[in-house]
Parts: structure tokens; sequence; C-alpha cells
């Protein structure tokens, strides 16, 4: 499949820069030697997939305010007094509109997983 020689030629690349190989690899043996190392990059990616899918989820169905809230929060690292002050915002209000941005990302990402996205057969 496309895919299959888009993930073979990826694999070999990496393993020509990480060795120096100019040679051609069996996809074989570039996969089973760097299997940790690509095991590790592979699992990284994915979920940094499921949680692009939860957030882009988030902004069409959570309110902008909420959103924006938890982005200051839990993201961006501001202090909830800050963001309750410049919001005008009770304190617990801002930590009631993270939890409920948290809860729904972990109900998407279950979601996804349920769906078949954590079996790998995106391609």
């Amino acid at each position: 499949t496309y895919f299959g020689k888009v993930i073979y030629s990826c694999i070999i690349k990496y393993r020509r820069e990480k060795y120096g190989s100019k040679e051609n690899v069996p996809v074989e043996e570039a996969i089973l030697s760097g299997e940790d190392d690509f095991e590790k990059r592979w699992e990284e990616e994915y979920k940094q997939h499921l949680c692009f899918l939860a957030m882009q989820r988030a902004k069409e169905e959570l309110p902008p305010e909420e959103l924006e809230v938890f982005e200051l929060f839990a993201m961006q690292g501001i202090s909830p007094a800050l963001i309750a002050a410049q919001k005008k915002l009770s304190l617990a209000t801002v930590y009631n509109y993270r939890s409920r941005v948290i809860a729904a990302l972990k109900r998407y990402i279950r979601e996804l997983k349920m769906n078949g996205d954590d079996d790998y057969e995106m391609f």
C-alpha cells in the first residue's frame, strides 16, 4: 500500500541517519534493530494524534470561554488567580472549567479508542 511504502521509507531514512549508512537496509532488519526506539516514537506520535483529535472535537463542542480558560491554565501555565481576575470569574469557576475540559478530553479519547483507533490501523 502507499502508506506502507511511506512507513518503509521513513524507517530506512531513520536508520541511515542514526547509523550513517548509505546502503539499502532490508525493512525487517531496520525494524528489528531499532524496534524499541521505533515503538516509543510510534506510541508518542499516536498519543499526540489522539490528543489533537480530542482537542479538535472539544473546540467544536465545548463553550469557547471554558476552552480559553483551560488553555491559559493547563497549557500555558498561567496562575488560576490571574485568570480569574482577568476574566472576572471566581477561582472556583476557573478550576471547574479546567475540570470540565479535562473530563471531556478523556471521554473523547476513550471514544476514539473504542472506535478502533487504538489498534494502529490508521494506514
